[in-house]
């Protein structure tokens, strides 16, 4: 009886019909190439999921993957990338730097082929001059999705100079003081934009004893 149920096992394991023949893609990636050439005419029961998953999220801009088998010879391979947050440009180097913000802090590299696709209406970070703290694209990210959270047409273009943050959010000029709480600076930019200052210039600070964000209109 065992060997009846072995023999049988491997009849359907390695039959013609539970053969490999589509693999059905949401997005492009190159991995896609890789896994059609491994894996078409294999049996679908040998698919090794956990390595389908390692090699996609090899790739530092997939966020995360789901496998599905489609009984009995399709591959189903849904891959969700990340969304840019933000256009980083690096100017501390004799050439730019450019550079994808994610909301897991990473800085990606933006190969020359995708800069054009980063126009005024997109979120941006220029780095005039350094060392940054390890946590500053943390900050960023923190202002960045609270904002999308609220309202997502805010458009935002930071300059980081050492310590000192600025920015223009939609024409407005902001002075953000330093980089940091900005989380908290992102509800009052959100606060202000349904309440701007006369001079349409303003500071953000935190107040040492409170903890709250201070604004202050120019003059």
């Amino acid at each position: 009886m065992v060997s009846l149920c072995l023999y049988l096992t491997l009849i359907v394991t390695f039959s013609n019909s539970f053969s490999l023949k589509n693999i059905l893609f949401t997005s492009y990636s190159p991995s896609n190439q890789i896994l059609e050439e491994e894996l078409i005419g294999s049996s679908i029961y040998l698919i090794d999921i956990d390595r389908i998953l390692s090699l996609y999220l090899a790739d530092p801009n997939i966020e995360y993957v789901t496998v599905n088998k489609l009984y009995p010879d399709t591959l189903e391979v849904t891959v969700n990338k990340y969304e840019t947050l933000a256009l980083v440009v690096d100017y501390r180097a004799a050439d730019p730097k450019y550079y994808k913000l994610y909301k897991n802090s990473r800085l990606v590299p933006v190969e020359q082929s995708e800069r054009g696709s980063f126009g005024e209406s997109f979120n941006s970070l220029s780095v005039i001059n350094g060392p940054l703290d390890s946590n500053v694209y943390g900050e960023f990210v923190n202002y960045f999705m609270l904002l999308k959270g609220t309202d997502n047409s805010i458009v935002t273009n930071f300059t980081l100079n050492g310590l000192d943050l600025t920015g223009t959010v939609d024409s407005i000029e902001v002075n953000f003081t330093k980089p940091e709480n900005l989380g908290k600076k992102a509800s009052a930019v959100y606060r202000r934009m349904q309440e701007p200052c006369p001079s349409m210039a303003y500071s953000l600070d935190i107040d040492e004893t409170t903890g709250e964000v201070v604004v202050v209109c120019d003059i």
